[in-house]
């Protein structure tokens, strides 16, 4: 398979994997009568959405970049796809007091239990296939062509322009 659209195919569904999964529960609280749900950008204060968004962001940058420029930003996009596994890994949970919080919205119930879901496990393998893209970005960008070389004059031979 050739290395431009496995690059891509590894930045965008991870990217839109990581979307997703930021927006869906990482951590509910259930208990008597109540379930509380706290999204991943809720409980990482948006690090795992704004992420996701530079995954993409890079990947819609990449079109119109040239090799040095895909190296580079491949090389940016393998950091922002590590910060996606790091974040996947930890599972930060949200603080004691923003529970409470808002499990007293809800209901007055005081007993609880703070149970995780597998949405973080997958934002850390999206986390993973940009990390795969990204290092398949920088490593073969210099091979692929360039849309502005599209648009680029031919050169002309050096006989036709003495003559």
């Amino acid at each position: 398979m050739r290395s431009r659209p496995l690059a891509y195919a590894g930045l965008l569904l991870g990217g839109a994997l990581a979307v997703v999964a930021s927006a869906q529960p990482w951590w509910r609280a259930v208990g008597e009568g109540i379930a509380v749900r706290f999204s991943g950008t809720e409980v990482t204060g948006g690090l795992s959405q704004a992420l996701a968004v530079v995954v993409l962001a890079g990947a819609l940058l990449s079109l119109a970049l040239r090799a040095r420029g895909r190296r580079l930003l491949g090389g940016l996009l393998a950091l922002a796809g590590v910060g996606l596994v790091l974040v996947g890994a930890v599972r930060s949970r949200p603080s004691a007091e923003t529970v409470r919080t808002q499990v007293r919205t809800v209901s007055l119930a005081d007993q609880f239990a703070l149970v995780a879901t597998v949405w973080p496990a997958l934002y850390l393998a999206a986390g993973v296939l940009v990390l795969a893209g990204a290092a398949v970005m920088a490593s073969r960008a210099p091979r692929w062509a360039s849309r502005a070389d599209r648009y680029r004059r031919a050169a002309e031979p050096a006989h036709a322009v003495a003559a």
